[in-house]
């Protein structure tokens, strides 16, 4: 079989085998960035530098990991009439808002929208994640409920559940936080 690497911009490849059998679990909606990555974590693929080989055997889609796909199901399409403060760029000013308001500076942010809901990642003293947290639950619209991080690195999501498409609250529930983790494991390694 055929190694293949997906270019994901700027970060390292993502490098399956068989990446085609893998390509057809996933649905057409399906964006490369965070959601592939996600996929290739669960069932044990590995990233990899472009210039890098990687020989390693190909990764099994049945039995259990099988099993983990099927239940972390497929990833989920923002609604269709989606409001604006759960978007890339909501979510983006939302989280300089909170930031402003806590009166602290942000050394590093980004947001992950491969799938929804979105997800923040954000680098900032230890002693300012606390007033950050405090500020996000004040704005209105938004919710925290934790975080994926350590003393000064964290991913998470303010997207309430209330503005979950309807039926994708467990399916969203799955999914979240192992995105988080991937998104954690690749944010805090740049």
């Amino acid at each position: 079989m055929k190694k293949q690497d997906l270019d994901i911009g700027n970060r390292p490849s993502i490098s399956c085998r068989p990446l085609d059998t893998l390509m057809t679990l996933l649905t057409p909606t399906l964006r490369l960035g965070g959601a592939l990555g996600l996929l290739c974590s669960v069932v044990g693929c590995s990233r990899s530098s472009p210039n890098n080989d990687t020989s390693h055997k190909p990764v099994p889609l049945s039995g259990p990991n099988q099993v983990l796909l099927e239940y972390l199901g497929a990833p989920v399409d923002p609604p269709p009439k989606s409001d604006v403060r759960y978007t890339k760029e909501g979510v983006s000013n939302a989280i300089q808002l909170a930031a402003q308001n806590a009166g602290i500076t942000l050394k590093r942010m980004a947001v992950d929208d491969s799938e929804y809901p979105c997800l923040v990642g954000i680098i900032c003293e230890q002693e300012d994640y606390p007033k950050l947290t405090d500020e996000i639950k004040r704005l209105d619209g938004y919710d925290y409920n934790g975080s994926v991080g350590g003393t000064s690195c964290h991913t998470f999501s303010i997207t309430p559940r209330r503005a979950y498409p309807r039926d994708t609250g467990e399916r969203i529930g799955r999914r979240l936080m192992l995105r988080q983790q991937v998104f954690y494991d690749r944010f805090s390694a740049q």
